[in-house]
């Protein structure tokens, strides 16, 4: 996972030259393996470290480990971390002798008001170097100049507003029942097991079964945030907060390949799925609304004239091929190599149009 010797690799230390660099391949590859989880030793300095598994959440949201006696609390917070740092740098690691751990399998992350230090100890260098490489990418698709608070100041707006309208007896907080209406008058449809998990995984105050305006927030932006979209969005917009229309006709043109956008149907896109009012009234599209289009029949990339039979099948058989993928989950050979979700990714953009998935029951 280490760039090569001589290779400096990205500069994953500012946001905006990161999001730049085209690594998603490897970033992805990153992210699936922060997923599956690392056993790591978590150092407090005084004493013998602590054994735990660190895992990202499957919304890309939050670092959490376990066992922990705090349960769903247990977890750091993707837009709480303020740096992650490689080696031996943090005050905690300075208290134990050189030579105890490998530099290369330690790093550091900088998190909330305070700035506490989660230190950890990684089993290899490679595996520290993944962790390090995936939360700055994180981190890079919600940081440049400006705060996440002021990105996402007229996002926020709108929530607040949304959040006063749902809360119907003006108690300041909104129960499970109110957050489904809710979520049936945006047109989110996902299961209802689905949401009261977030739902629970939201609600971290002494208030046990409502969302207080903050916990709603983030509540909403686990469930209707694909940080991949997130960095599409940054990157076509120039690092701005939204796409106007000729940012979103580039976008079009370029990463889904369409071809006769207009700036009139771009238009049209922000008028039927932008969310947000005053995002709606300049005629932008938020992450809300890129979110919905993406999501929705039409941001489908599926050429519609190909629902039906649009090519000569009266050849024999033998004239006819199509690219397909044996094993498409597997990052090498078929016995030894392990298996990544990304790799669908990369077959299809590869040409793919035959894949191949095996269902197991059990982990």
């Amino acid at each position: 996972m280490a760039p090569p010797p001589g290779d400096p690799g990205p500069n994953l230390r500012t946001g905006q030259s990161f999001l730049n660099i085209n690594i998603l391949p490897v970033v992805e590859r990153c992210m699936s393996a922060m997923q599956a989880g690392t056993q790591m030793v978590k150092l407090r300095g005084s004493s013998k470290g602590l054994v735990r598994f660190y895992f990202l959440d499957e919304h890309r949201s939050c670092v959490r480990w376990r066992p922990s006696r705090k349960n769903e609390k247990a977890k750091i917070s993707i837009d709480s971390i303020q740096e992650v740092s490689e080696g031996r740098q943090s005050e905690v690691f300075q208290r134990y002798p050189d030579g105890v751990f490998d530099p290369n399998c330690c790093f550091s992350i900088y998190h909330g008001s305070h700035r506490e230090s989660l230190d950890l100890v990684s089993p290899s260098g490679d595996e520290a170097r993944t962790w390090v490489t995936g939360l700055r990418y994180l981190m890079a698709g919600i940081s440049d100049e400006d705060s996440l608070a002021r990105r996402q100041r007229t996002r926020d707006q709108w929530l607040k507003q949304t959040f006063d309208e749902a809360d119907k007896n003006g108690d300041g907080s909104l129960s499970i029942g109110e957050v489904l209406q809710l979520l049936h008058k945006l047109n989110v449809n996902l299961p209802r097991q689905k949401v009261k998990q977030m739902f629970k995984e939201a609600d971290t105050d002494d208030h046990q079964g409502t969302l207080g305006f903050e916990e709603f927030c983030a509540f909403y932006k686990m469930m209707s945030t694909r940080r991949d979209l997130y960095l599409l969005m940054l990157t076509y917009s120039d690092h701005k907060d939204h796409l106007d229309v000729t940012d979103l006709q580039r976008f079009l043109e370029v990463e889904q390949k369409m071809a006769g956008v207009t700036l009139e149907s771009c238009r049209d896109i922000v008028q039927q799925f932008e969310p947000c009012p005053e995002n709606k009234s300049k005629g932008v599209l938020g992450i809300d609304g890129f979110t919905n289009y993406t999501r929705s029949p039409a941001g489908d990339i599926f050429n519609p004239e190909h629902h039906g039979v649009h090519q000569d099948m009266t050849r024999p058989l033998s004239h006819y091929f199509i690219t397909a993928s044996h094993n498409t989950y597997l990052v090498g050979d078929q016995l030894l190599s392990q298996s990544r979700v990304d790799m669908y990714a990369w077959v299809l953009q590869a040409g793919c149009r035959c894949v191949e998935v095996d269902c197991w029951d059990g982990p």
